[in-house]
């Protein structure tokens, strides 16, 4: 009762949440009426009120930046009061808890949804009404700037009651994922960190071009004008596959969990290796342009981080590279602490020396991934743009993965650096965070960062784009540092004993 009391009192009202949405929205249907206002000014176009109304409803900058977070806000607000094993154990399976999640979504996925259609009817009140098309929507000019008057239906109210229907289906199908996601009670991070994703992938698929964003992206089944483009499908083909596509997907789910078809044999790092591949494969099909050649193009996909600016879409893939194969070794060698894990360290004498069996054994598994991934950019840019990469092409590549395997050897010091000397287990966390702040560039002094190296802008960055020679500084920085930290870790791993709390 007491704990009861507690969240209750830490908890806030939801009128203070659907306040803070519909003042968003507020402003976002003010800037949109500012804009068609100029626009209209200069180009001598007059936009009728349904115009108005579509423009701010099929918003994909509405949708990424504000209507999405606080969906996932009120994901992992549910999840919080709900992800417990004495609710999860009254269902038969877990997807079946899932779709419980996704019953009680029902409320607020209508106030994120009834919230956006209020506010763009009210927006477009002052303009000419009429139940037809204006001559607007039919100007290329003007559907250059604003795709959401695209004529979809013969007339535009129906185009908006699809509009919210189709914000309402995705955002059911992002409540499934994120429910998925936290029906694994034993690693309680799992939620939160594929909302985080969903979230940068929503805004990387959402400015970027290609076939995988385009089909993958939300933003092309929440926008009804975008799924028709993409899917070719019509208007409605986005919420038709989106609908078919969870069933299945669920109907999967549930029939192998309830035939115990699971796939626990998976080890954890192919699993790794497959994320960096598919990491690899969103920025060759999003951000490559295959008429690019061939170097250029290797350095444009592996660009990572450069020194004085950086792509923030590169900055988190770099990281995501590095941070996912570290953390997965770093985790395993926690969970070897336990048990067995402790008798070897005693059977072999020192801390230090079980520290190193392990750093040998991670050093191994680094030079494989950075293997495979690399090896699957040169494959990617080669299903790109229908030719094989060059010798030239392969130097840089190989280069790359030589830093990525450094680079994950460095983090994975900075993680075990961090728990020796706090004696924490969540100091990786900490650790990680600090990793990459470390490699956001800041000019000069970022060239002798511990991360952000496993980079081509660094190798290239004195040169021209199409350069004979590599700077291979980097790789020396990164054996700098390797060095340095092994030698900090060991030191100091005799006297925490290897002891982790």
């Amino acid at each position: 009762m007491k704990t009861a009391s507690i969240s209750a009192k830490t908890s806030y009202p939801p009128w203070i949440f659907v306040l803070i949405y519909l003042t968003g929205l507020a402003g976002h249907a003010l800037y949109t009426r500012m804009n068609l206002s100029d626009f209209a000014g200069g180009q001598l176009h007059e936009f009728g009120y349904w115009e108005v109304v579509l423009e701010i409803a099929a918003s994909g900058y509405a949708f990424s930046y504000w209507i999405l977070p606080c969906a996932l806000w009120c994901m992992l607000r549910d999840l919080r009061g709900h992800a417990r094993y004495d609710v999860l154990i009254r269902f038969g399976a877990r997807t079946d808890w899932a779709l419980a999640r996704l019953r009680a979504a029902g409320p607020w996925i209508a106030v994120l949804v009834g919230g956006l259609m209020v506010v763009a009817l009210v927006g477009g009140m002052g303009q000419s009404f009429s139940w037809q098309w204006q001559a607007a929507s039919m100007d290329p000019v003007v559907l250059s700037h604003f795709s959401g008057l695209t004529r979809t239906f013969p007339v535009p109210v129906l185009s908006a009651l699809v509009q919210g229907v189709a914000l309402a289906v995705t955002l059911a199908v992002l409540t499934l994922c994120v429910a998925a996601s936290g029906a694994f009670l034993a690693l309680p991070w799992i939620p939160p960190v594929t909302a985080v994703l969903l979230l940068i992938w929503t805004w990387f698929s959402f400015r970027s071009e290609g076939v995988l964003t385009a089909l993958l992206g939300p933003t092309t089944y929440v926008l009804p004008w975008r799924a028709d483009s993409v899917l070719g499908l019509g208007p409605g083909g986005g919420v038709m596959v989106a609908v078919v596509a969870s069933i299945l997907a669920m109907s999967i789910a549930r029939r192998l969990e309830i035939n115990r078809a699971f796939v626990a044999g998976v080890p954890v790092r192919g699993v790794i290796v497959g994320a960096g591949i598919l990491i690899v494969a969103a920025l060759c099909f999003g951000t490559v342009d295959p008429k690019l050649p061939l170097e250029s193009q290797a350095i444009f996909l592996l660009q990572g981080v450069g020194f004085e600016a950086t792509s923030l879409i590169h900055f988190l893939a770099n990281g995501l590279l590095v941070a996912l194969p570290s953390l997965v070794v770093y985790r395993e060698i926690v969970a070897a602490l336990d048990g067995r894990g402790y008798a070897e360290m005693i059977r072999l004498g020192s801390p230090t020396r079980w520290y190193r069996r392990r750093l040998i054994q991670a050093a191994q598994w680094a030079i494989v991934y950075a293997g495979f991934v690399g090896l699957a950019a040169g494959a990617l840019i080669a299903l790109r743009t229908g030719s094989l990469p060059d010798l030239r092409a392969w130097r840089d590549i190989g280069a790359w993965g030589v830093a990525l395997a450094l680079q994950v050897m460095v983090m994975l010091l900075l993680l075990v650096l961090a728990g020796i000397v706090t004696r924490r287990i969540d100091s990786a966390a900490y650790a990680t965070g600090a990793a990459l702040v470390l490699a956001w560039p800041v000019g000069a002094p970022s060239r002798w960062s511990p991360s952000g190296q496993a980079s081509l802008a660094r190798f290239v960055d004195d040169s021209a784009p199409l350069a004979t020679t590599l700077n291979v500084q980097p790789l020396f920085i990164l054996l700098i540092w390797l060095a340095v930290l092994t030698t900090i870790a060991l030191a100091l791993a005799n006297r925490s004993r290897g002891e982790l709390n």
